[in-house]
């Protein structure tokens, strides 16, 4: 039977009686960003920029596939400043880049109760004065689920940063 996420009791009834009982546990997936640049601002004209960090973590097993980022600033020019992302895995020191805004993950496994970390950077080009503001990027992971065979999206929490002038 398919249950839904949360604690469940569970004993076993037969003809020799009933267990004792047990508490299981039915986990999702979570995910995580926080602002590499919480007191400063990202200064034009700079490459390979850290912009922020992303986790994710699954208490079941993932076939991580891809990252896709989207952006939202009040400011219109601003987003086609920031070209060349990279995602950065520390622990493995691998890059991964983006075609566009989406990293490619296939490949990479994300174990039970295990949790991953990437670090996101960029290269920014000359930002105008009046093209110069605040943004954040948030998005989604699309995995598989090991267990069941299904592909599913994660959200990616935000994170934000200024583009000084």
């Amino acid at each position: 039977q398919k249950l839904s996420l949360g604690d469940y009791a569970v004993s076993v009834r037969n003809e020799g009686g009933s267990s004792n009982l047990l508490y299981l546990s039915i986990k999702g997936y979570t995910s995580s960003s926080f602002s590499a640049r919480s007191d400063t601002s990202v200064t034009p004209k700079t490459t390979n920029v850290k912009l922020g960090t992303i986790t994710i973590s699954s208490s079941i097993p993932l076939n991580l596939l891809s990252l896709t980022l989207k952006s939202t600033t009040t400011k219109t020019n601003l987003p086609g400043k920031l070209s060349k992302f990279v995602l950065k895995d520390p622990l493995t020191n691998t890059s991964i880049n983006a075609s566009g805004l989406t990293f490619n993950l296939t490949g990479q496994s994300l174990y039970e109760n295990q949790s991953k970390l990437y670090d996101v950077y960029a290269d920014v080009a000359e930002v105008l004065v009046q093209d110069s503001g605040f943004i954040s990027y948030g998005g989604t992971f699309l995995a598989k689920d090991v267990l069941l065979g299904k592909e599913v999206e994660l959200p990616v929490k935000e994170f934000s940063f200024t583009v000084s002038y």
